[in-house]
This record gives C-alpha cells, structure tokens and sequence, in this order.
C-alpha cells in the first residue's frame, strides 16, 4: 500500500503547520530588514551606499551558513 493513498491525520497536519511556521519565521528577519532599511536611511539620513556592506555581509554569512557543516556556529559567534 502506497503510503499517499491514506488520508493525511490531523497530527501529521499538525506537524505540517509547525514546520511551515517555522520556515516563515526563519525568515522574518531579512523580510522585516528590506522594510525597515528605509525607514532608518531617511530617520538616520545615510545614504543608500553606506548599508551595502551590511546586506552584502549578511548575504555571505547565510551562504556560509547554508553550505557548511558548522556555519551556525560561526554566525553566532561573530555576532556576539
């Protein structure tokens, strides 16, 4: 019996909730950044080419992270 021929369990909906969640709210961090990041340029009044460093930062640090075993390691460390 193939196991997508059974009717989905209100635990495993469950777990799929959860996980989607989570998946939202890993993320919620460099959403929030795209928005927030105008309104500090214009309270702050920098331009646009002093905060490249920082995206560009955290673009290569999510890459490290992605590809390599001990990536979360590194990140919280260099950010304390």
């Amino acid at each position: 019996m193939r196991f997508d021929a059974r009717p989905l369990k209100f635990k495993q909906y469950c777990i799929v909730v959860v996980v989607l969640c989570g998946l939202v709210l890993d993320e919620l961090d460099i959403q929030l950044l795209a928005f927030v990041t105008a309104i500090i340029l214009k309270e702050w009044a920098i331009e646009k080419s002093a905060v490249r460093p920082c995206f560009a930062a955290s673009l290569v640090g999510m890459a490290f992270g992605s590809f390599s075993p001990n990536g979360k390691e590194f990140q919280r460390a260099s950010a304390r």
